[in-house]
């Protein structure tokens, strides 16, 4: 979807695989996906997960960003509002703070939540939630 809008896109990986390598430590493995982003030359680094509670109840998305530029929140708040989701939160996570771009760290959903893991188990939703993410990098750079 980003590349149909005229974006460049770097991936950190597409599949369940390790970037660094096997046997990495966490800030390996952490570090690599930066290093992509860096490498690339990146003018934004957008890490997207499913959360997981131990109470079964929570829901719903967050996006995170650690304030080291002046549009770390803002993209935040870009692809957050194309969710319609509980807010932006600052956060001390390790991709958000070690690139040099702006980034943010999404939050889609808990899989933990039997109505959510049955959403994100659904093609269309999926790709509801890529148009969003999608259409909120674009608000960002508009």
């Amino acid at each position: 979807l980003l590349k149909k809008k005229g974006a460049k896109v770097s991936m950190t990986r597409t599949g369940d695989t390790d970037v660094y390598g096997p046997n990495a430590s966490d800030s390996q493995e952490l570090q690599a996906r930066v290093d992509v982003a860096e490498d690339n030359d990146a003018d934004a680094f957008v890490s997207i997960h499913i959360n997981s509670s131990t109470n079964k109840s929570v829901g719903g998305f967050s996006s995170y960003y650690y304030p080291k530029t002046n549009n770390d929140a803002r993209l935040a708040q870009a692809v957050q509002d194309r969710l319609d989701a509980l807010g932006i939160r600052k956060a001390n996570f390790y991709v958000n703070k070690r690139c040099s771009m702006p980034s943010t760290l999404l939050e889609l959903a808990f899989i933990s939540n039997p109505k959510e893991e049955k959403l994100m188990n659904s093609n269309w939703y999926i790709n509801k939630l890529a148009k969003s993410i999608a259409d909120g990098i674009e608000d960002y750079f508009k």
